[in-house]
C-alpha cells in the first residue's frame, strides 16, 4: 500500500458481514425492506458475477507475484473427522487455520458469497418471523408465541467435594421455553398471578409507556438426559400446553380450536428439525386443540430471550 501510496483512508475498510454484504450488491431501493431476488441469486445483471467487487489489479491473475509476506490467515469452516472416546471415526465442522495467496482467498471468498448471500437472507427472514409472531401476540387475536432452546449444561457440584467427586459428576440439561402472551388472555388465579386489578394496572402502564401489552412468562424444565432428544422435548412441549390449558383464556369455539400457538426454535435436528416433532406438532389440534405452527431458525442464528434466563438460572 506505502510503494503505491495508498492508505487506509483511500478506500472503506469494511469491518463486518452486514457492510461487506451491501458492498457487492445492488443497494435496495428506498422503502424497501427486502433485496432482490435477482442480486441474491446471483443473476442480476449489474451486480451479478461479482461485478461490484473492487480487486486490486495485482491479485486478479493466479500468477500474480505476490510476497509470502501479504498471504492471507484466516480460519476457514470445514468438515473434519475425529475419533470419540470409543475409537469410532466421527465428523464434525470446525474452524481450521488456512493461509491462500490474494488470489485463492478471493476466489475462495467469491464461491462462498452467493451461499452466504442466501444464508443471510433466510436469517434475516427468521428473525423477522419471529417480530411478527411477537407482534401478533400484540394484536390481541390469542395468539401465543414462544421461543425455546435447551441451554448448555450445567455441572453439578458440592460445595466441598472430594476429589474422587470430581470424575464422577453429573450434568443438567436446561430447557428453556420463553412464553408472550397478550394481558387480556391471561387467567386469574395463583398460578399467572393475575388478578383484574393487576390486569387494569398493568395495560395502563403499558399504555402510559408505549409498549404492547403483552407479558413474558418463563418455563424451566430440567433433565439429566444427556442426549436432549425428541422425548424431551415433547415432555417440556407437553408441559407448557398443559400449562395453557389450566391459565390461558380458550378461542371461541366458533375457530374450531383452544390455542393459536407460535412455535420459534432451532434447527438442531436431534431436537427439534426431526420426523418425532414434526408428528407431534400434526397431532395438537386433533389431541389438544392447539392450532400450532413451528418456524426455525437459520444455522447458527439461534440467539434469543432463552439465552439470558437460562443463564439466570445457572
Amino acid at each position: 500500500m506505502r510503494e503505491r501510496g495508498l492508505s487506509s483512508s483511500s478506500f472503506e475498510i469494511i469491518s463486518n458481514p452486514q457492510d461487506f454484504r451491501r458492498s457487492i450488491i445492488c443497494a435496495r431501493r428506498e422503502g424497501d425492506r427486502w433485496d432482490k431476488p435477482d442480486c441474491i441469486d446471483g443473476t442480476c445483471g449489474i451486480c451479478g458475477n461479482y461485478q461490484l467487487w473492487n480487486i486490486c489489479p495485482d491479485t486478479e491473475a493466479e500468477d500474480s507475484q505476490v510476497g509470502i509476506e501479504h498471504h492471507i490467515t484466516f480460519d476457514d469452516y470445514q468438515t473434519i473427522t475425529y475419533l470419540n472416546n470409543k475409537g469410532e471415526e466421527k465428523t464434525k465442522k470446525d474452524f481450521i487455520k488456512r493461509t491462500l495467496t490474494p488470489f485463492e482467498f478471493i476466489s475462495q471468498l467469491q464461491s462462498y458469497s452467493k451461499t452466504f448471500q442466501l444464508h443471510h437472507k433466510l436469517a434475516l427472514n427468521q428473525d423477522r418471523a419471529w417480530l411478527d409472531a411477537k407482534a401478533e401476540v400484540a394484536s390481541g387475536d390469542g395468539t401465543v408465541s414462544i421461543i425455546t432452546d435447551y441451554s448448555e449444561n450445567y455441572v453439578t457440584k458440592a460445595h466441598r467435594e472430594i476429589q474422587q467427586k470430581y470424575y464422577t459428576s453429573n450434568s443438567v440439561s436446561l430447557f428453556v421455553a420463553v412464553m408472550f402472551v397478550h394481558v387480556d388472555w391471561v387467567l386469574c388465579n395463583s398460578a399467572t398471578g393475575m388478578n383484574e386489578g393487576l390486569r387494569e394496572e398493568l395495560k395502563e402502564h403499558f399504555l402510559k409507556s408505549k409498549q404492547p401489552p403483552v407479558l413474558r412468562y418463563d418455563h424451566i424444565g430440567l433433565t439429566d438426559d444427556p442426549e436432549k432428544s425428541a422425548a424431551s422435548v415433547i415432555r417440556n412441549f407437553t408441559e407448557i400446553y398443559d400449562w395453557m390449558d389450566r391459565n390461558l383464556k380458550q378461542q371461541p369455539n366458533a375457530k374450531g380450536y383452544k390455542h393459536r400457538l407460535s412455535l420459534f426454535n432451532d434447527g438442531c435436528k436431534a431436537q427439534y428439525k426431526n420426523s418425532n416433532i414434526f408428528w407431534h406438532i400434526s397431532t395438537l389440534w386433533k389431541n389438544r386443540g392447539i392450532n400450532a405452527s413451528q418456524e426455525f431458525f437459520c444455522s447458527c442464528h439461534g440467539k434469543g430471550e432463552c439465552d439470558s434466563t437460562g443463564g439466570t438460572i445457572k
